[in-house]
């Protein structure tokens, strides 16, 4: 079972959201809002920061799928999602090459978290 989740969302309200409701199902959690925090915590802690990471696409300076690409190397068995409000083709090919376990489109319902955390 994945224990710790790293949510990475600029918009604080949709980031508290997440972890709110990820908090209420037993996970704890861990909130970032950059990628490039999100990439230093993983470089730095390696798998020790999440079992698994949430990571927004679109984010003012790093993005989310270049934080993934800096993060993998040293994020161990760390697995990522990556979470867009863009249902755009070359976002999710792109996703695919680095390797994140699915690509999933905003809103996320609770009952979506729930699934993504279990599997």
């Amino acid at each position: 079972m994945k224990n710790r989740i790293l949510v990475v969302e600029d918009e604080r309200i949709i980031s508290d959201l997440i972890c709110m409701n990820l908090e209420a199902a037993g996970y704890e959690t861990r909130a970032v809002y950059d990628g490039s925090e999100a990439a230093g915590l993983l470089r730095e802690q390696g798998q020790e920061a999440a079992d698994l990471a949430l990571v927004d696409i679109r984010m003012p300076g790093m993005d989310g799928l270049e934080a993934v690409r800096r993060a993998r190397e040293t994020a161990g068995e760390t697995d990522f999602y990556i979470l867009s409000g863009f249902d755009d083709f070359k976002y999710a090919q792109e996703a695919i090459r680095l390797g994140v376990k699915d690509y999933i489109l905003k809103p996320v319902r609770r009952a979506g978290l729930e699934k993504i955390v279990e599997n």
